[in-house]
């Protein structure tokens, strides 16, 4: 049987490491491997570079000469930092898989982090920002890696970290589902792996950006191929659906068929600015929903999708739609299906008092219609559970058995 992702992978925990305190443990067996391409930029990552810890291995790889010699001059007197020059394909994977492979398993833990670069000027900014973040949230400062090391050395579960995906006005990983057009070459890599595991594509990869820390042993069969240059497309390499992007979206998945789960590494400083961005982006967000569809919040927005397709599925057995409970639930469930092209057969109700028709739909009571309603859907409203329950006691007492909660 798969391994299943729901509850190790679908929504993997965020954990919060401080910037600038840690209790000073030295991180053995512990390796960072940066690939660096853009010489433009080194002076942004160098200052990365500069404060891991001393007991660390540090490989710096590039296919840049320019840049190996760059590299060279300012870190050839330092023991713990070794230089790698490869070959212009693959880019950072092929750094990591190629360049990497005799050597990665000698460490317990590792570190792998690139530099980005857009060629779309809208989307520059957002990100600049977002390899910024991959950055602060791997080895954003010396206290911060000794943290994410002890956090990895107490928890034997985790064998991934990666960081929080990014977030932008325009860029849209954080806000939809990641695949692109990357799930059947995910699919077929796993295969080629052997990782054997459900890979859902309504849910999406967790690792993007192909940024992590790993326990090693956790990522073995990534590396059981064997990988080489050629394996890997010339440049320009195509901007989706390459073995490369399977890659960047397989390594969660790698990581639980080897019995490990994957969570999310962010500093304490980036959660401030993350709930800075978000609270009034999620409030836009909620107000174009409420207008658009009548949730309301989390809760609501969790329950919409399951709800709609209960409702088109009573629709699709043609049977008529009823809703039991005219209060304020009800008319909202009302006024949204009218949103879907769906006209209530009428409201339920265990006793009319008043009003015989609201919004332009009838008001029955339970009595006027049980034999009706024997043949008929029935969406209960209102979202209190004890009432709730009463109302499916009352529909079952009468073999009313096509009902469903909204």
């Amino acid at each position: 049987m798969k391994k299943s992702i729901r509850k190790e992978y679908e929504n993997p925990e965020y954990r919060v490491f401080a910037n600038d305190i840690s209790r000073g443990n030295k991180c053995l067996n512990t390796a960072v491997i940066c690939y660096l391409y853009y010489k433009e930029t080194l002076d942004i990552y160098f200052k990365y570079v500069d404060h891991v810890p001393n007991e660390i291995d540090v490989y710096l790889i590039t296919s840049v000469t320019e840049i190996s010699d760059i590299l060279h001059t300012r870190y050839g007197n330092k023991e713990n930092i070794t230089v790698i020059e490869k070959d212009n394909r693959g880019r950072d994977l092929s750094g990591l898989l190629v360049s990497c492979a005799d050597f990665f398993f000698d460490y317990e833990f590792a570190c792998f982090v690139h530099d980005k670069k857009e060629i779309y000027d809208e989307y520059r900014k957002e990100t600049e920002e977002w390899a910024l973040s991959l950055w602060e949230n791997t080895i954003g400062t010396a206290d911060y890696i000794r943290n994410i090391y002890d956090y990895l050395t107490g928890h034997e579960e985790v064998g991934l970290l990666v960081p929080p995906e990014p977030l932008g006005e325009r860029i849209d990983y954080w806000y939809s589902n990641n695949w692109g057009d990357n799930y059947e070459n995910t699919v077929n890599l796993a295969k080629r792996l052997s990782v054997d595991v459900d890979i859902r594509k309504d849910i999406s990869p967790a690792s993007i950006g192909s940024v992590f820390w790993a326990r090693t042993k956790a990522l073995r069969k990534l590396f059981n191929p064997g990988w080489e240059y050629d394996d890997f497309p010339e440049e320009p390499m195509p901007k989706d659906g390459t073995i490369s992007h399977a890659i960047e979206r397989i390594l969660a998945y790698v990581a639980l068929d080897a019995g490990y789960i994957t969570e999310r590494a962010i500093s304490s400083e980036n959660a401030s600015s993350y709930l800075a961005f978000l609270q009034p982006n999620a409030r836009t967000v909620s107000d174009v929903l409420y207008v658009k569809e009548g949730v309301r919040n989390a809760s609501g927005l969790k329950k919409y999708a399951d709800s709609k397709k209960k409702v088109f599925d009573m629709i699709n057995d043609n049977l008529t739609v009823y809703l039991y409970g005219a209060g304020k639930y009800g008319k909202y469930c009302a006024r949204l299906l009218r949103r879907w092209g769906i006209e209530p057969a009428g409201f339920v109700v265990t006793k009319i008092e008043l009003e015989k028709e609201i919004e332009g739909i009838r008001v029955f009571s339970l009595e006027e219609l049980e034999n009706e309603l024997q043949k008929s859907g029935v969406i209960i409203t209102p979202i209190k559970d004890s009432v709730r329950k009463e109302i499916a006691q009352q529909l079952v007492d009468r073999k009313i058995k096509r009902f469903i909660y909204w």
